[in-house]
C-alpha cells in the first residue's frame, strides 16, 4: 500500500541481493587484471598465426634461435651466413629459442612468448600502479590506458627485444616502488623485483636497462629514509643485477674480445647517434608529440586535470621543496624522470615511430590515470561515452576496410577467420562483462574499441608480400623439392620468413641481387625464388604467386580521373616467382646465371 513499510523479508532480500552484487563487484576488481591481460592477448592473436604483419628486424632472433638448437651453441648469436652478431644481449635468443624446442618452428612458437610478456606488462602496469595510486578504480584505469596504447600493442606481436625490455623495466620498477612507499613490507622480495628486473632488463637490450636501473638508484638513494632497505640488501641485489645482466657480456668478451664492443657499441651509441648536432633539438618535439599521439582518445579528459594541475606542478618542482616530498612524490618522481630522460635519448636516434616509446608507455599511463581521476566522475563518464563511439566508427571501417581486402586478395581462410574469431569474442566481453560494473563500462568500450583495431588491422597486410608465404611454401611442398636446398634473391626478410613457416624444413641460400649469385650455385639448388624483379623467361618451369599491388594513394586518384583504375591496379600487381630448376633444366640455369632485370611500373 501507498506509505507502508516495507516488510522485513522484503528488507533482508533486498540487504542479501546487494551485498551478493558487492561481493561481485569485488570479486571482478580483483581480477580485472587477468580479465583485461586475457583480452589484451587474445586481440593479438591474429599476429601469431601467420605472418600477416612482419618487422625485418625479426629475422635476427627468428633465424639466430633456430640455429642455437641447430648447433647446440646457445652462446653466441649467429646469423644464416655463419656471421657473429653482438648487436643486442641474449635474451631474446633465448626466448624464441626455447619457444621452438616446446612448440617446434612456427610463426606461433615465434610470437606467442612476446604476447604472454605483453599479457605480463598489463598485469605489472595494474601492480605498480596499485603501489603508487593506492585505488583500484585509477588502477584499472591506468591498466585500461596501457592495454590500448599503439606502443605497447605494436611491440607486443614481434620477436623483438622491446616488449621483454618493457615487461622487465615493469618488473623492476614494481620493485623499487615497493621500496619506496612500502618499505618494511617484504623488502627481499621488492630487492629481487627490483635488481633482478633491471638485470633483465640489461640482458635483453644493454643501455636502456642500464640507465632505468642508474635512474632508479638515484631516486632510492636520493630519498633514503631509516625506513627503506639497508645498505647490504641493496648490494646483494646489485651484484645479482650485476650477475643476470653483464655475465653474458664478460663471456662474449672473452670468447670474441673487442669484437663485442666494436658491434655492440657501434649498434647502440656509434651508429645509432645522429650525426647532425641539430637533429636531437628538432626530433624531441617530434618524440614528445608521439608520445601525446598514443593518448589521443583520452586527451579530452586529460587536458582539464593537466591545466588545473600546471601551477602546483611548478610549485612542488622547487628545489626548496623537494625535500619534503612524500612518498608518493618520490614514486612519481622517479617515473617522470625516466620518462623524460628516455624521451631525450630517443631525440639522438633519428627515428620517431610509436615502438621505441613502449619502455615508457606505461608509466606514462600512471601518471594520465592519476590526472584522470581528478575529474568528475559523471563528466568522466560522458567524454569516454562519447569518444568510445568514435572508436566504434573506426573500429566498423577497419573491419570492412580488412574485409575488402581479403575478398580482393583471396587470401588464407585462416587468418581471416581467426581475425574476425577474436572480434567476436571482445565483443560478447565487452557487451556482456561490463554490465556487471557499471562505472568501468565507458572505460572498457573505449579500450575494446581501441584493442579491437589490432585483429582488423592484421587484415590490412593479407594481401602483401608478408602473407605470400605460406603460399610459396605450399607449392614447393607440391613440387616435393620442400626438404632441399632453394635460393631466394629477394628481401632478407623473404628468406627469414619462409624458414619460420616452413617449421624449419627450408634450407634458404639467400642474396640479395642475382648477379651476386655464383653461377656454380644454380646446379646446387631445386628451386629459385624471386620476388618478381626480374625476369622469367628462361626455359625453366615457373610458378607465378600474385603478391598485392604496388600502388600508391597518388596513382589511385589519377586512375579514378581517368577512368581507368582496372588497368591501374593490373599493371601494378606483383608476383613472387618461383623457378623450378628440375635436373633436365638445371644446365640450362647454369648457362644463363644473370637474369635481366624487369622494368619498374
Amino acid at each position: 500500500m501507498p506509505g507502508s513499510s516495507p516488510s522485513p523479508a522484503k528488507l533482508v532480500l533486498d540487504q542479501a541481493i546487494r551485498n551478493r552484487l558487492n561481493r561481485s563487484s569485488l570479486s571482478i576488481a580483483k581480477n580485472a587484471r587477468w580479465w583485461l591481460a586475457f583480452v589484451f592477448m587474445l586481440a593479438l592473436l591474429p599476429h601469431c598465426v601467420s605472418y600477416v604483419k612482419h618487422h625485418p628486424d625479426e629475422r635476427h632472433y627468428t633465424d639466430g634461435a633456430m640455429l642455437m638448437n641447430e648447433t647446440g651453441d646457445y652462446r653466441t648469436p649467429m646469423t644464416p651466413e655463419g656471421n657473429v652478431r653482438l648487436k643486442k644481449p641474449i635474451l631474446t635468443y633465448w626466448i624464441v629459442a626455447s619457444s621452438y624446442q616446446l612448440l617446434g618452428v612456427s610463426p606461433f612458437s615465434s610470437r606467442i612468448p612476446f604476447v604472454l610478456l605483453g599479457g605480463l606488462t598489463v598485469v605489472l602496469t595494474y601492480r605498480c600502479a596499485k603501489v603508487l595510486l593506492r585505488s583500484t578504480d585509477l588502477s584499472l584505469l591506468a591498466t585500461l590506458l596501457a592495454l590500448s596504447h599503439p606502443s605497447i600493442m605494436i611491440a607486443t606481436p614481434r620477436s623483438m627485444p622491446d616488449i621483454v625490455l618493457t615487461c622487465s623495466i615493469m618488473i623492476s620498477l614494481l620493485g623499487f616502488l615497493s621500496i619506496l612507499l612500502r618499505p618494511g613490507i617484504r623488502p627481499w622480495r621488492s630487492t629481487m623485483f627490483a635488481y633482478g628486473g633491471a638485470g633483465l632488463a640489461m640482458a635483453a637490450k644493454g643501455l636502456p636497462g642500464l640507465l632505468f636501473l642508474l635512474v632508479a638508484m638515484t631516486i632510492v638513494f636520493a630519498f633514503r629514509r631509516k625506513r627503506n632497505l639497508a645498505w647490504y640488501q641493496h648490494a646483494i641485489g646489485f651484484t645479482m643485477c650485476v650477475a643476470v645482466g653483464g655475465s653474458w657480456f664478460v663471456v662474449m668478451y672473452q670468447l670474441h674480445g673487442d669484437f663485442l664492443f666494436n658491434d655492440f657499441v657501434g649498434d647502440q651509441v656509434t651508429k645509432r647517434v645522429v650525426r647532425q648536432w641539430w637533429r636531437p633539438i628538432t626530433d624531441l618535439p617530434l618524440v614528445v608529440l608521439v608520445l601525446v599521439a598514443g593518448f589521443l582518445p583520452w586527451l579530452r579528459m586529460l587536458r582539464t586535470p593537466m591545466s588545473n594541475q600546471w601551477h602546483s606542478l611548478r610549485t612542488d618542482l622547487k628545489f626548496a621543496n623537494i625535500t619534503n616530498w612524500n612518498a608518493r612524490q618520490q614514486g612519481f618522481a622517479l617515473l617522470t624522470l625516466w620518462s623524460g630522460l628516455y624521451l631525450v635519448a630517443a631525440s639522438f636516434v633519428g627515428r620517431v615511430n610509436f615502438r621505441y616509446q613502449a619502455p615508457i608507455a606505461p608509466m606514462c599511463c600512471m601518471i594520465a590515470a592519476w590526472q584522470m581521476g581528478k575529474i568528475d566522475p559523471e563528466k568522466l563518464f560522458a567524454w569516454m561515452q562519447s569518444v568510445a563511439r568514435w572508436a566504434y566508427a573506426a573500429l566498423m571501417i577497419t573491419a570492412l576496410a580488412g574485409v575488402s581486402v581479403f575478398y580482393l586478395q583471396h587470401a588464407d581462410w585462416m587468418a581471416m577467420l581467426v581475425a574476425w574469431g577474436t572480434l567476436s569474442v571482445l565483443a560478447v566481453i565487452l557487451t556482456c562483462r561490463p554490465h556487471r560494473v557499471t562505472w568501468k563500462r565507458p572505460a572498457l568500450a573505449l579500450s575494446f574499441s581501441i584493442l579491437s583495431l589490432m585483429p582488423a588491422y592484421a587484415l590490412f597486410h593479407i594481401g602483401t608480400d608478408q602473407a605470400v608465404d605460406q603460399k610459396i611454401v605450399q607449392a614447393l611442398e607440391d613440387e616435393a623439392i620442400l626438404d632441399r636446398p632453394v635460393l631466394v634473391v629477394a628481401k632478407r626478410a623473404y628468406a627469414s620468413r619462409l624458414r619460420v613457416v616452413s617449421e624449419g624444413r627450408l634450407r634458404v641460400l639467400w642474396y640479395e641481387e642475382m648477379a651476386d649469385v655464383p653461377s656454380e650455385l644454380f646446379s646446387q639448388v631445386a628451386a629459385v625464388v624471386t620476388d618478381g624483379e626480374y625476369a622469367t623467361d628462361t626455359g625453366v618451369p615457373v610458378i607465378e604467386i600474385p603478391n598485392g599491388y604496388q600502388v600508391s594513394a597518388k596513382g589511385i586518384i589519377r586512375s579514378i580521373r581517368k577512368g581507368k583504375l582496372a588497368a591501374y591496379l593490373e599493371q601494378s600487381k606483383r608476383m613472387v616467382c618461383i623457378s623450378i630448376t628440375s635436373p633436365e633444366h638445371r644446365t640450362l640455369m647454369a648457362s644463363q646465371p644473370t637474369l635481366p632485370k624487369r622494368d619498374q611500373q
